[in-house]
């Protein structure tokens, strides 16, 4: 709810349409008025094209917070972060980058689905992803690509993002993991 309210706030404080804000972020003016009458949950891609349709990084979109000044060091305990869930991850952001703007992007999450027909397309998004398995077995699906690779505990994978991609839990066992995205 507050999600969808800040991104109201954040229209109105630019004087945005749903047209313009859809001509600044690439999302659809019926998927921006879904979001924000909380009748879809957006995806990671669709957070990352607000965030940067905005201006703004990832962790102001989330919780509204700017950053007074750049820092030299930024801390995040274990239970901080925005949260954010979606049909088939739950997403807890870190606090990561040293100005708001920054191009760093640090998420754990938690993959949910156990099977790639759950998606009805593919995440795509402008930026290169390193993923870290933190617990669990975890499968990652690539489009156009053959078997899908299976990385475990302690396993890291790096890929270029604006290829489609998916990841599942094949275990039936929802499995963790860390993501760090630098935006291209």
């Amino acid at each position: 709810m507050l999600l969808a309210k800040r991104i109201k706030a954040l229209r109105d404080e630019r004087g945005w349409t749903l047209d313009v804000t859809s001509e600044h972020t690439g999302l659809s003016r019926s998927a921006l008025s879904k979001i924000e009458r909380q009748q879809m949950s957006p995806t990671y891609n669709a957070l990352n094209k607000l965030a940067q349709g905005f201006g703004i990084g990832m962790m102001q979109l989330m919780e509204g917070r700017v950053p007074e000044k750049s820092q030299d060091v930024k801390l995040t305990r274990s239970n901080e972060g925005s949260m954010h869930s979606t049909s088939l991850y739950l997403l807890r952001f870190l606090d990561a980058g040293l100005h708001a703007n920054s191009p760093l992007i640090v998420t754990e999450f938690t993959i949910e689905a156990t099977d790639i027909s759950q998606f009805e397309q593919w995440d795509r998004h402008d930026d290169e992803n390193f993923v870290y398995v933190l617990e669990g077995t975890a499968l990652f699906h690539r489009e156009g690509g053959d078997e899908p690779l299976k990385i475990g505990k302690g396993d890291s994978i790096c890929f270029d993002a604006r290829i489609g991609h998916a990841f599942t839990s094949p275990t039936g066992k929802p499995a963790r993991a860390l993501s760090v995205t630098i935006r291209m």
